[in-house]
């Protein structure tokens, strides 16, 4: 008889997914006002320098005009000829190419698909990241707050050109169905994950590395936390697991493999080195920002270097940590749940930053230490290919929102009624205002 592991419990009581109906219209309307104006013109400008949103406008035609015609010769796309698997020179786009391919179809504006899907990334990424939180910290309220955090932050805006950056909107959802698969084991649950897992790397490839880093550290965070798992049985299912996501990403992968060692494509450290994050980068904020830009934007120009988290986040996510990991009244020790996660997120947001300064850790401009990504570097598959180690922010942003949500979930325990409105209120215009970045440049095509 086939042994199966029952389903555990949600570890909070389930409360109403209400919710959602008050934050999916406020993500959408904040993502309107933040992205000002290009909300208003989607259809002939894109958002920042044309270069970046021109080429994923075309990639994003490219892929939806080779579907529909059979995906024959995908990967041999009408750019640097005669090289062979050209769309392999860039992220190829798929997994947002079919989010858009009605739109394609409807509009045949590949410059309104590719605006499209930058706004929906920041109701995504909210959303997403709120869903996550809301399992890790049983409050809706530090959820909604979490994914502000995520969607709105300055490392996002000044991405805002960057549509491969900007679609990191399945990592939160990836994330929820591994802590649900390693609480019971089911297969419903590895399939999403699976599911969420590909279309993150047909999405972004660069956050589908990312997801990889961040659910093997949150394993390893599992395996040596004390929590009873069935893991004889989540090994079993996770190797199939594994390979499913291969089968389905190896032809993809392969196009990658053929096309740059046809081209002799390759990333030196020095060049990798070059595109890495300075730990005063962590300060730097678009010159944009309406509150810090006169006086941080000197500290990191270009975008890849505006990695600001904001003060409030910080100050939350140090709350949060007092909260969970300080002894309760009359000497109750903290939920080892609470710990374990808020320990794992804490320290996944300390990694990524780690991450994001690259092969050599810099103050200032001054190197001072070797840094980890170098072991990536050489011994994962895929980032030897990456150019740009700082966008490993992401991690580090979305590790903040979620020991940030303990500290929301702190600060409003206890409170009803219109003294809870107001400080959710207030949280909520702190968090956004940090990180305000408006009007956005739109230059037309």
């Amino acid at each position: 008889m086939r042994a199966e592991v029952a389903a555990e419990p949600p570890r909070r009581a389930r409360a109403s997914w209400r919710w959602l109906r008050l934050l999916l219209p406020l993500l959408l309307v904040l993502t309107l006002i933040t992205s000002d104006p290009l909300a208003r013109n989607p259809w002939s400008a894109v958002p920042e320098n044309p270069g970046d949103p021109l080429l994923n406008a075309w990639v994003l035609a490219w892929d939806v005009r080779t579907l529909a015609a059979g995906a024959r010769g995908l990967f041999d796309a009408n750019i640097f000829y005669p090289h062979p698997g050209t769309l392999a020179y860039s992220e190829h786009l798929l997994g947002s190419a079919l989010l858009v391919l009605p739109a394609l179809w409807l509009t045949d504006n590949p410059v309104f698909a590719h605006n499209l899907l930058v706004l929906l990334s920041f109701v995504l990424t909210g959303l997403t990241a709120a869903l996550l939180i809301r399992t890790l910290t049983g409050s809706a309220t530090a959820a909604s707050l979490g994914g502000l955090i995520y969607a709105f932050s300055t490392f996002r805006f000044a991405h805002i050109g960057h549509l491969h950056v900007l679609t990191g909107q399945w990592v939160p959802l990836a994330l929820l169905f591994l802590h649900r698969f390693l609480r019971n084991a089911r297969w419903r649950e590895m399939a999403w994950l699976v599911f969420f897992s590909v279309f993150q790397f047909l999405s972004s490839g660069h956050h589908g590395l990312y997801l990889m880093v961040a659910a093997g550290w949150l394993l390893v965070f599992e395996a040596v936390g004390g929590r009873p798992h069935p893991w004889s049985l989540i090994l079993r299912r996770g190797v199939l697991g594994l390979l499913a996501c291969a089968a389905v990403l190896a032809p993809v992968a392969g196009a990658y493999v053929r096309a740059h060692q046809a081209a002799g494509l390759s990333r030196s450290l020095d060049e990798i080195k070059a595109f890495s994050a300075d730990l005063q980068h962590f300060l730097a904020t678009p010159k944009g920002n309406w509150l810090y830009g006169p006086w941080l934007k000197r500290l990191g120009e270009p975008a890849e270097w505006t990695l600001f988290p904001g003060l409030l986040p910080v100050g939350l996510a140090a709350l949060g940590a007092i909260s969970v990991l300080r002894p309760r009244a009359r000497g109750t020790p903290p939920g080892p749940a609470d710990r374990r996660v808020l320990l794992g997120y804490g320290s996944l947001a300390l990694l990524g930053a780690l991450l994001a300064l690259g092969p050599v850790i810099q103050v200032g401009g001054s190197e001072i230490a070797p840094g980890p990504y170098t072991l990536l570097y050489h011994y994962v598959p895929g980032f030897a290919g990456l150019r740009v180690p700082s966008r490993f922010a992401s991690v580090f942003i979305l590790g903040l929102a979620v020991t940030a949500a303990f500290g929301a979930r702190a600060l409003t325990k206890g409170l009803q009624g219109p003294a809870r409105a107001t400080v959710v209120f207030l949280l909520g215009a702190g968090l956004l205002g940090e990180h305000f970045y408006a009007p956005i440049d739109r230059p037309p095509v």
